[in-house]
């Protein structure tokens, strides 16, 4: 979710951004548990348990959230909800137990990367 990349230097601006994430993840995990509990990931298919990808899904949310609270209608916005759903449905990944090999993350490319003009 980048957190520590600010869209602004202000106090305010950065407060803005912290919030936005934490709302954000929040929409995004309120959606998982519902799809989840309306609709189950059939575990007996794959070797390793399966759970939903959640950078996926917060793209996802990004994406068509302010579609649906933005629509002109009841329709279109539960259209726009159950496109969501479908697409955080489509994408399973591995729990896969006993990693040894801990993950190697570089420098974030993009650190430096805040708009000075606000």
């Amino acid at each position: 979710m980048k957190l520590e990349e600010f869209s602004g230097m202000r106090e305010r601006l950065i407060l803005q951004d912290i919030y936005y994430c934490v709302w954000l993840y929040n929409i995004t995990m309120l959606l998982i548990i519902d799809v989840n509990e309306a609709k189950g990931i059939p575990q007996d298919r794959y070797k390793h348990e399966m759970k939903r990808n959640i950078s996926i899904a917060i793209g996802v949310v990004k994406t068509y959230f302010l579609k649906s609270l933005m629509s002109p209608t009841e329709k279109a916005c539960q259209e726009s909800i159950d496109q969501m759903e479908t697409l955080i449905m489509k994408h399973l990944v591995p729990v896969r137990p006993g990693r040894s090999v801990k993950r190697q993350s570089g420098a974030n490319k993009s650190r430096g990367s805040y708009r000075y003009t606000y």
